[in-house]
């Protein structure tokens, strides 16, 4: 059983920010950590040479960013990073679910909608977001809570939708006053 080493960090790259926590053995949980990582995920405290796998539910631009940042990460910090598209994968998130169960999973994931941190957090399939690593004043208090399980926070978040209803006055004097 070989030790297993706690690693958070964040990147920005055209104004997109990714953060992650992940093993040094590619997800496999073995034995308590040996983390020398700080909650802010610094560099300096990060061990170096290290292989980590991120998998996007992302097309286009937004993978061509991950894969950028990714590139960024492995140049500034001596790691090798495997930037996964699976954004096709025909079992979906599903399948992020099997390979965490069973210690295969990726190290970052990137793109996965919120609603499934409920079950994930539960189960302990993810990590909590470090501290110092989200900067929850940047967002509406609906998106923080939208990201929280418990009360902790569990993924960072990427994109927000937002909902909105156009009329045309001359036909539709009153608008609806709900979505029903």
């Amino acid at each position: 059983m070989g030790n297993r080493i706690d690693r958070c960090g964040r990147a920005r790259v055209g104004g997109r920010t990714v953060a992650g926590c992940g093993t040094s053995n590619g997800g496999q949980n073995t034995s308590p950590s040996t983390s020398s990582s700080s909650a802010k995920g610094e560099a300096s405290a990060l061990p170096k040479g290290e292989t980590i796998t991120v998998w996007s539910w992302q097309t286009g631009p937004e993978l061509q960013d991950v894969k950028q940042i990714a590139a960024q990460w492995a140049k500034a910090h001596g790691d090798k990073v495997i930037v996964v598209d699976q954004s096709s994968n025909p079992k979906g998130f599903q399948f992020y679910a099997t390979a965490a169960r069973t210690g295969k999973g990726p190290d970052v994931v990137f793109g996965m909608p919120h609603d499934n941190n409920g079950v994930f957090a539960e189960e302990g399939l993810m990590a909590p977001v470090p501290s110092g690593v989200l900067n929850t004043g940047l967002y509406a208090p609906n998106t923080i809570d939208a990201i929280k399980v418990n009360g902790t926070m569990y993924s960072v978040p990427v994109s927000v939708q937002v909902a909105a209803i156009y009329y045309n006055k001359k036909l539709v004097p009153q608008p609806p006053q709900t979505w029903a």
